[in-house]
């Protein structure tokens, strides 16, 4: 991410305002003239947790930078299928029972894998999973280990020679892998010790739902189930760091997975660990974890659908659609243990193959909605062209939310065959996106991109940290705050910069 992932101090120069005003006032009081004296503990412990902002963005920034391997086509191509696929096998492979799945078929032998922990469950005994989730275990917390040494690095202001650069890549490789790319497959590797039998009645309560012969109450599976969970919690929390960081708010970028939506993804993130949960609860409670893992991919997928979240349009398509398919597979599987029918072999065929022959028409559907929707708010573009210089930018056109804003001003992205961008198309998305700072005066979010539209295509560093103080005034949350603090370090580069320039001319005028 060009503009995220910069290292970043929008909150640093905010946290050095607030410091130059504490000073100013406690001076006042001194004298006596002052009325709002803060108290030394609460200064205290505001300097400490503004500190640890500054380092913990200053660290998040540095991992998110230049990632090189995600603009090979191998990567995005696997994140991209991995995100479908993951998200199917969590609802339909052979540990949930009432899919008829032939495991010989070698078609099944290689996609089964990408949710391994239920081949490893199916073919295995329970030591072996247990060593696999704990390999699992301390794979995540030598990588949150590592940040940790990142952020201390950080804060102790290290330059980072060619051997710190190695292993940041490293890093940065190693934590997309785990906390992105694989999120959903280690979740399921954490929540599987979880699958026990506590609504049974009669042997089977309190036991493991695969594993039948391990009691739950035991205290080594107690255990097992506590590291289990506080894994799952740190594996999401870092999920979620990810999921902000590696957003990219320019509209030029041309990498194919970049995305500008980090509210939208980390929503996406916490509706995974629902349905995540519930996939590995289905067996121990047959009609209740269907339905809710039927509502969060709806909602996962009405998420991709509506907000339109990556740059481009048919990554998009593809992802959303894929979505859809994995909730069409819910509700397939919701039905069928609600019949009647449920324990019938023959009725177990029937709903793999509605899922196998149905899956591909419903996403394709899906796709195709999406396009027609894309079009529609995409002809609303007409109603900025060639508007006088007086317009009142907020009558031009009705936005029915912020997003939108973002939406339409990817009108921008046209580029001619050396990668510059067509001037044009420049200037009308500039125009969309002060309509919407206009009919959403008080959004942070448009502030932080007009921000950095203005430092991409006319590197303005002063009217884009206009733009970004704004933002910083309107409360905006942790995401944003995330934002400002990276775009204003690159317009702090690009100030130093245009410094460096104009010292080069004032030296060449000096020598005339």
């Amino acid at each position: 991410m060009s503009v995220t992932s910069s290292s970043n101090n929008s909150d640093a120069s905010f946290a050095s305002s607030r410091r130059e005003d504490s000073k100013k006032t406690k001076l006042k009081d001194d004298d006596g003239s002052g009325e709002n004296k803060m108290d030394e503990g609460e200064e205290e412990l505001f300097e400490q947790e503004k500190s640890f902002q500054e380092i913990f963005f200053m660290a998040l920034s540095t991992l998110s930078s230049e990632k090189a391997f995600l603009h090979d086509w191998r990567v995005n191509s696997a994140k991209i299928v991995l995100e479908g696929l993951t998200g199917f096998l969590v609802v339909f492979n052979p540990l949930v029972k009432g899919w008829s799945i032939d495991t010989g078929l070698w078609i099944w032998q290689i996609v089964s894998w990408a949710v391994y922990h239920a081949p490893v469950a199916y073919y295995r005994e329970y030591e072996v999973y247990v060593r696999v989730m704990y390999v699992h275990v301390a794979l995540v917390f030598l990588l949150l280990l590592a940040f940790g040494g990142l952020m201390v690095a950080t804060a102790k202001r290290v330059v980072f020679t060619k051997g710190w650069k190695k292993a940041i890549k490293v890093l940065q490789f190693c934590m997309e892998t785990v906390f992105t790319v694989l999120f959903m497959t280690v979740f399921s590797v954490f929540v599987f010790m979880l699958n026990c039998n506590f609504t049974s009645e009669g042997e089977k309560q309190g036991m493991h739902v695969h594993y039948t012969t391990v009691d739950c109450a035991e205290a080594s599976h107690m255990g097992h189930m506590v590291v289990g969970a506080i894994f799952a919690l740190l594996l999401t929390i870092g999920s979620v760091v990810l999921a902000v960081s590696d957003c990219e708010l320019s509209p030029l970028c041309r990498h194919p997975l970049a995305s500008p939506a980090a509210t939208m993804r980390v929503k996406v993130v916490v509706a995974k660990v629902f349905v995540l949960v519930c996939a590995g609860a289905i067996n121990s409670s047959r009609q209740a974890p269907p339905i809710i893992i039927w509502i969060f991919a709806m909602y996962i997928w009405w998420l991709y659908f509506r907000a339109m979240p990556f740059y481009n349009r048919w990554v998009s398509h593809a992802i959303s659609a894929m979505w859809l398919g994995t909730a069409y597979t819910a509700s397939v599987l919701m039905i069928g243990v609600w019949d009647d029918r449920n324990g019938d072999p023959d009725w177990h065929k029937w709903m793999t193959w509605s899922v196998l022959k149905g899956i591909f028409p419903v996403m394709a559907g899906s796709a195709a909605c999406q396009w027609l929707m894309l079009q529609y708010k995409m002809s609303k573009v007409k109603k900025f062209v060639d508007q006088p210089p007086n317009v009142v930018l907020r009558k031009i056109h009705n936005f029915y939310w912020e997003a939108d804003v973002e939406l339409m001003a990817r009108v921008m992205r046209k580029f001619d065959l050396d990668g510059n961008i067509d001037p044009k198309a420049a200037e009308l998305g500039e125009l969309i996106i002060k309509a919407g700072m206009a009919f959403f005066p008080n959004d942070p979010n448009i502030q932080v991109l007009y921000a950095v539209v203005l430092l991409d295509l006319k590197q303005e560093g002063p009217l884009a940290r206009i733009h970004l103080k704004a933002a910083t005034k309107m409360k905006p949350n942790i995401i944003t705050r995330y934002q400002i603090f990276t775009v204003s370090e690159k317009a702090k580069r690009l100030r130093s910069t245009n410094e460096g320039h104009m010292d080069l001319q004032s030296y060449v005028e000096f020598k005339r």
